[in-house]
């Protein structure tokens, strides 16, 4: 099913299993000041409510499973010229405003290739201990309380749950379906492909908030996994992540599921860590092996 877009914004929604917490979501992007057209990709039939299905301007399309595998489904499904493609998680809260702030940062800087909405919750919040009324409890008080800001931040890379492309990218760049399932670090390698065509940057007046739950997501071995194999795999592209920045960084990572194994706290994500040393070893990162765990 193809959907027709002539310049209004459109929306996507990438959802599986969660199709209550979805629903929720979507009235976020129904809301808006700046209607927008809503994609909603999902692997199976029952991923969405009949309720969801039956909102305006909602679209669903059926495909393989997996973020980037969803997300390019979505966006081949879209016909015209959209103003700017907007990427939400199926698990975030929006201000009524959000798309109007977006597409505000694409006209006033024609130089601009992606914009960030801001995620009010991030480094405050640990994942799992937020709920839909908190979240908007945070963006009202933040529209009441925030102090004027600049509205293009300069950012190096994107926001996987609060991201979006010019519309003139539409067909000239895409995710990289190797990286399977949740996808771990498609929105940097998104943020690489897109860097040629202009700058990165984050609006903070496009209020939102990431609630972060985590049911529906893959087990905690093939996270881990991902955690050390993905970097590698996007740095062995040669598309401008930093080698000493990929070992350092999942160095780290390694390292807190180390301190958290030896806590009690779960060992399977450390397993998944060593497993994908195993495979950065034999110098050809493999992210699909998740796949076979």
């Amino acid at each position: 099913m193809n959907v027709k877009s002539e310049t209004s914004p459109v929306a996507i929604f990438c959802s599986i299993n969660r199709p209550e917490m979805l629903h929720d979501s979507v009235l976020c992007a129904v809301r808006q000041t700046v209607p927008c057209h809503i994609i909603i990709s999902v692997p199976e039939d029952n991923d969405v409510s009949a309720e969801t299905r039956a909102l305006d301007s909602v679209t669903v399309v059926t495909g393989r499973r997996g973020l980037t595998a969803q997300r390019n489904h979505a966006l081949r499904s879209i016909q015209g010229s959209p103003e700017a493609v907007i990427f939400l998680d199926d698990d975030v809260e929006l201000d009524p405003h959000y798309v109007e702030q977006i597409l505000r940062t694409y006209r006033e800087h024609p130089e601009v290739a992606m914009v960030n909405g801001a995620n009010l919750a991030h480094g405050i919040y640990p994942a799992g201990t937020l709920d839909r009324e908190m979240a908007r409890e945070l963006i009202e008080k933040c529209r009441k309380e925030r102090p004027p800001v600049e509205e293009a931040i300069p950012m190096t890379t994107a926001y996987g749950c609060r991201m979006s492309i010019r519309g003139s990218l539409l067909g000239k760049v895409s995710f990289d379906e190797r990286l399977v399932l949740y996808g771990y670090l498609e929105d940097l390698d998104l943020a690489f492909a897109c860097r040629k065509y202009g700058s990165i940057v984050e609006n903070p007046r496009a209020l939102g908030v990431h609630i972060e739950v985590a049911f529906g997501r893959m087990g905690e071995k093939r996270r881990g996994y991902s955690e050390v194999v993905n970097p590698f795999y996007i740095w062995s592209k040669r598309t401008g992540a930093r080698l000493p920045r990929v070992i350092l960084g999942s160095l780290a990572r390694s390292a807190r599921n180390a301190i958290k194994a030896m806590r009690g706290e779960g060992h399977e994500r450390l397993v998944g860590n060593l497993l994908g040393w195993a495979n950065v070893a034999t110098f050809r990162p493999s992210p699909e092996k998740i796949l076979e765990m």
